[in-house]
């Protein structure tokens, strides 16, 4: 597929970057669209890495919708893990998604995709957006049709949220101040540049294009 290009638009995963390079030669592209997971969905494509086995099934099952979301990640729950996961008491709540309401979809999504490596499946339609970074979970609504679908008229922030902020760890210090300049690349608004704060950690932070607060940080030096 690399050396085909069929990876060049995409984002996709495999047996490493560098050995993607060295199958697809210069017909390989598509670096920054490399996601360093067990297998990864972009629109109708599914690529793995050479143990992601059960992870590629498992994409496959949902791409096709073969059955329920729920049923085929107990089924992969069931694989890998074996009765003892599957069959422990579950926790009252499982937080894992957060919602942003927008006042430009695509704008947004462009920004989670080209800055953090989000991938969606949204058509650029319809109004709800879902986007996932590994286990990771975003989805963007419209202001106005949220206000519509629930009846209810809200008051929303001028210009940076201070409500409420997305926090991403990088691996160093170094990486704070790279992804902090990809950031403002791809349209974000400084807030504060990168700062050794007293705590150790090494921060920064961007606003979306909603105004939404973004921290980037990393304790390793």
């Amino acid at each position: 597929m690399a050396k085909q290009g069929l990876l060049n638009n995409i984002k996709h995963t495999g047996n490493g970057i560098d050995q993607l390079k060295l199958w697809g030669g210069n017909n390989y592209t598509n670096e920054a669209g490399y996601v360093n997971e067990q297998a990864v969905t972009d629109g109708r494509i599914v690529t793995a890495n050479g143990s992601g086995y059960l992870e590629f099934t498992r994409e496959l099952l949902k791409m096709l919708e073969n059955d329920t979301p729920e049923m085929i990640d107990g089924w992969y729950t069931f694989m890998s893990d074996g009765l003892v996961k599957l069959y422990s008491p579950r926790p009252r709540f499982k937080f894992n998604t957060i919602g942003l309401f927008t006042s430009n979809n695509k704008a947004t999504v462009n920004f989670y995709t080209k800055t953090f490596g989000f991938t969606t499946d949204w058509d650029s339609i319809q109004p709800n957006v879902e986007m996932t970074l590994g286990d990771m979970r975003i989805i963007l609504y419209p202001r106005n049709d949220f206000e519509q679908m629930v009846s209810y008229k809200f008051q929303y922030p001028e210009g940076f949220n201070g409500t409420v902020e997305l926090a991403f760890d990088v691996p160093t210090f170094a990486d704070v101040d790279k992804e902090y300049q990809q950031a403002l690349t791809n349209g974000a608004a400084s807030v504060l540049p990168p700062t050794t704060e007293p705590w150790g950690q090494r921060t920064c932070y961007v606003a979306d294009p909603d105004g939404n607060l973004i921290e980037i940080g990393s304790f390793n030096k």
